[in-house]
This record gives C-alpha cells, structure tokens and sequence, in this order.
C-alpha cells in the first residue's frame, strides 16, 4: 500500500510542476509578446494557436481584447507568475513531504474549488469538470494520508525521517 500511496503523491508532484511550468511559460510568452495592445496579444496568441482569424468568435474575442487594457494584460500576467511560483512552491515541498507543503497544497487548492464550481456553473466546460475532479481528490487525498508528511518537530530540525 505504501508504494502505492507514494506514486500517487509522485503523480500530485508532477501534475503541480506541470501546472507552475504552464503558468510560467503561458505569462512569459504573453509578456513577450506584449506590445502595448492586448489586441495584439490575442491576435498573435490565435495566429500562434493557428486559430482561424476570420472566425466570428476569434474576431469577437480578439475585439473584446482591446477593452481590457494594458494594466489588465500585467495583472494576467502577474496572476500566472504568482500562481506558477505557489503550485512549484507546492511541487517542491511535496517532493520533501513537509507538512507545510500538504498544508499549503490543501489550502491553496481546496480555496479554488469553490471558484472552479463558480466557472463551471457560468461557462459549463469538460475541462473545467476535468479540473474540479481533480482537484477535489489532491484535496482528499492529501488530507487523508497526512502519515506520509514529516511532523513538526523533524521540520524544525532538519532532520527527515
């Protein structure tokens, strides 16, 4: 059972690595391709998606685009790298199996669930089920299994066990 329990935590590793690298590289790349226009984000994201451009509903998201503002693109921005910093944050604390990490991974995760089931109640999505289901078992799991995290006191003093 314990290599079991332990490749699941393995899995919840890769998946937080995962999604901080996708943050990380989804804010670097909008950063990059920034030019004062969030238009021109978005164009250059759906050329770049090979999205066609003549198609009302790229058009249309392309023109709403222009309504954010430049502030609103380095808030997006900011939002990803923050979120990208938290989920390696939790990817590496799990890898140590600290409980602050479990900690810090329940919290942080289990406070978006709420927001997710928002999303999908609004904008009914596969993926946006895909995620609640997902992140509701990490949520459970970590809580459940809370014998694979060193206590405090082996914390304090660096020692592992």
């Amino acid at each position: 059972m314990k290599r079991q329990t332990t490749g699941y935590l393995r899995t919840i590793i890769t998946y937080k690595t995962f999604m901080g690298l996708m943050e990380l590289f989804f804010g670097v790349y909008i950063y990059n391709i920034y030019q004062r226009s969030p238009e021109n984000v978005f164009a250059t994201l759906a050329g770049e998606l090979h999205f066609n451009l003549e198609n009302f509903f790229v058009k249309f998201a392309v023109d709403k685009a222009e309504m954010l503002g430049a502030d609103r693109v380095m808030g997006i921005i900011a939002i990803l790298i923050i979120f990208c910093v938290f989920n390696l944050i939790e990817a590496w604390g799990l890898h140590l199996k600290r409980r602050w990490a479990e900690w810090l991974t329940v919290c942080g995760t289990g406070a978006l669930i709420p927001f997710e089931i928002w999303d999908l109640v609004v904008r009914p999505a596969f993926l946006t089920v895909v995620v609640i289901i997902v992140n509701t078992l990490i949520v459970y799991y970590l809580a459940r299994h809370r014998e694979l995290f060193h206590g405090r006191k082996e914390e304090l003093t660096g020692r592992a066990g």
